[in-house]
């Protein structure tokens, strides 16, 4: 198949090599993963994209650039967003997530750029079978993980995991909505045996839809099937008896493959409507932590409308409007982004990103409706999937964050440079050439290789510093610290964390205390949000006596998560020695979420804390003799009840005299 493929495109393009490159690289892209990385496909898939654009400016050189391309608002909307996200990093700080931020877009735009320069009506035709062959080869992958789980009597958590090498199930399902236009038209244009790859991969697909249960996903790509009927019924009367063979296809091959699918499917959108009631009457769990961190974001809009908080700093900023009830409210995870690409680019580069960033969406769905009303041919059908899977697509960046990942970011700029290239075309084009221009451009395209390399070296050897962490070999983690840290381009991880407060807890665990001070206190001014980092600077201020700044620090631990055990129990502790005894209670009883745990979520430290402080107040009202005896608490269920009645009777403002007695 590859061999064809490649035979085609010598016959077409034996001069151009930049179809050639862009083809190969969709064929191969599906493998490059490096699983020695944590997020195993970002850093490694945008070094390869940064390669191929440098290798496509040097392609295209000779040819030149299509004039009319400097004047394309599609062009002129992306070079907008990408200056007001810098302004916007500029003026709120510079920081090594801003500058990978504005490399990813800045990516985008030369990918739409060398892609729109590179296209003609022969061209699409071979990139739509690589994008074919690169949507099966995902699927198969898929399939492989997803019944080699099944055979392994995998838990339903893991299974549910798979994911192809996309990293992330919703991101799978949302890039093979991607790929639904070319899909269409190598089905469209080209010979049966074509036809009936095209067509197979279009019901694993859907296959693959109803297996993940991504419900945005699901959402959008029935917006994208009914709105492509909507304006070709009455052209593609045949192709919608293919639709529903086809839905009846798959429900076949999903009942044979996993009869419990339906049932599954039920109970996801019936959460939904869990959701909506508990979210109606304010009892918000931790299961509904995107509808908070739309929320949280919406009030960062409020308080930085105009030039936002900064590109990268949503996920620092988070912290500060509180995480409890998010995923991150324990501090064993950290959450990233709001799952909203729209959200996030208001609240990071402020209104004018915003609105840039919907005006492209609005060009795009312009340009693909104008191009299928005024052609008469049957291609115009091709631009109508493109305006129907860029409307899934606004649903999809609504409630999800794309835009962050290289391959559907490829995908994407290769969807707009076909739109571009159309609306460029004319028998008459002029190249622009010039070697100043040329020279810029290569240092450029340069440049943004160099440093994916350095970004994909500094996360290569972070990988290393969470190993040794985890096997508390601390010298080796202080060393390969070293080669990782970057004052410019890396100097906080993926999760928020410093790098400096890496630093820290290596020295601190080496007994080394003063310079693990020094760089907690580095990595509280790179973050001072971040619940590990005031916990550890404040146990370290506790270590010198310094308990009121100590104290001070563990109470601002509480205000952005209560449930953060470590830091809880540490100012019970406090409070406990400064014989406050009934805060050092409340602040135990608020460590758990009586609604969702149970007995077993009680750890052993948490039950001596309670037993010391229970006791000391029982002791305080007299309500026992010193030498008495009296309930311990124990990790068994009927333990877990009475500290749950006693939440329950704080909460209703019963005084602890009355719940001790």
């Amino acid at each position: 198949m590859l061999i064809i493929i490649l035979n085609n495109i010598k016959k077409y393009f034996i001069n151009d090599y930049s179809i050639i490159l862009i083809s190969i690289f969709i064929l191969i892209s599906p493998f490059i993963i490096d699983y020695r990385i944590s997020d195993m496909i970002l850093s490694v898939r945008y070094l390869g994209i940064s390669f191929l654009v440098l290798l496509l400016c040097l392609s295209q050189l000779k040819k030149g650039f299509n004039i009319k391309l400097f004047k394309h608002p599609i062009i002129i909307c992306l070079i907008g967003f990408l200056l007001i996200n810098i302004t916007s990093s500029i003026f709120n700080g510079l920081s090594a997530d801003s500058f990978f931020f504005n490399y990813k877009t800045f990516v985008f735009l030369l990918l739409t750029y060398f892609f729109s320069n590179a296209f003609g009506q022969n061209s699409i035709l071979i990139i739509s079978k690589s994008v074919l062959i690169f949507s099966l080869l995902l699927i198969i992958i898929y399939f492989l993980q997803f019944f080699d789980a099944i055979n392994n009597d995998l838990p339903t958590n893991l299974l549910k995991k798979t994911s192809s090498t996309m990293g992330n199930k919703n991101l799978l399902a949302s890039i093979l909505i991607l790929t639904f236009p070319f899909t269409f038209y190598v089905f469209n244009f080209s010979t049966k045996y074509w036809k009936v790859i095209s067509y197979t991969v279009f019901l694993l697909i859907v296959l693959c839809l109803f297996i993940i249960q991504s419900k945005v996903s699901l959402i959008a790509f029935s917006f994208l099937i009914f709105s492509f009927f909507l304006f070709s019924y009455k052209y593609q009367k045949k192709s919608l008896f293919y639709l529903i063979l086809s839905v009846i296809t798959v429900c076949t091959m999903l009942f044979l493959v996993s009869p419990n699918t339906f049932n599954s499917l039920q109970n996801e959108f019936d959460q939904l409507v869990r959701k909506k009631n508990r979210i109606q009457q304010d009892r918000v769990v931790q299961n509904d932590s995107r509808i908070l961190l739309y929320k949280k974001t919406i009030q960062m809009i409020k308080t930085n409308p105009l030039i936002g908080i900064g590109p990268g700093n949503w996920r620092i900023h988070i912290s500060k409007l509180g995480l409890n009830n998010t995923l991150g409210q324990k501090g064993d995870k950290f959450v990233q982004r709001p799952h909203s690409d729209f959200l996030w680019f208001f609240a990071e580069g402020g209104f004018f990103s915003f609105v840039l960033y919907i005006i492209f969406f609005v060009l795009l769905l312009r340009y693909s409706f104008l191009i299928f009303c005024s052609n008469k041919t049957k291609i115009r059908f091709f631009y109508l999937s493109i305006f129907s899977t860029i409307l899934a697509y606004v649903i999809i960046s609504s409630f999800d964050f794309p835009s962050e990942r290289p391959l559907h970011n490829f995908l994407f700029s290769i969807l707009s440079a076909i739109l571009i290239s159309d609306t460029i075309k004319s028998k008459n084009t002029k190249y622009f050439r010039s070697k100043i221009f040329s020279l810029f451009l290569i240092s450029t395209c340069l440049l943004t290789f160099i440093y994916s390399i350095l970004i994909y070296n500094s996360n290569l050897h972070m990988s290393n510093v969470l190993k040794f962490k985890s096997q508390n070999e601390w010298k080796k983690m202080v060393v390969e610290l070293d080669s990782a840290y970057h004052p410019f381009f890396f100097d906080i991880d993926n999760t928020s964390t410093p790098l400096y407060w890496y630093y820290g807890l290596a020295y601190y665990n080496m007994g080394d205390i003063e310079k693990a001070f020094d760089f907690f206190k580095k990595a509280y001014v790179k973050n001072p949000y971040h619940l590990h980092v005031i916990n550890n600077l404040a146990t370290c201020y506790g270590f010198y006596n310094n308990y009121s700044k100590a104290e001070r620090l563990y109470e601002k631990c509480q205000l952005i998560s209560p449930k953060f055990e470590e830091a809880a129990l540490n100012l019970a502790n406090i409070y406990f020695y400064n014989n406050k005894y009934e805060d050092a209670l409340d602040i135990l009883l608020k460590i758990r979420d009586f609604r969702v745990e149970s007995h077993q979520d009680l750890s052993k430290v948490y039950l001596q804390y309670f037993n010391k402080v229970y006791k000391k107040l029982k002791l305080e009202y007299n309500l026992i003799e010193t030498n008495n005896t009296f309930y311990k608490f124990t990790s068994n269920h009927n333990s877990f009840l009475k500290i749950k009645n006693i939440e329950n009777k704080r909460v209703q403002n019963y005084s602890f005299k009355e719940i001790l007695n």
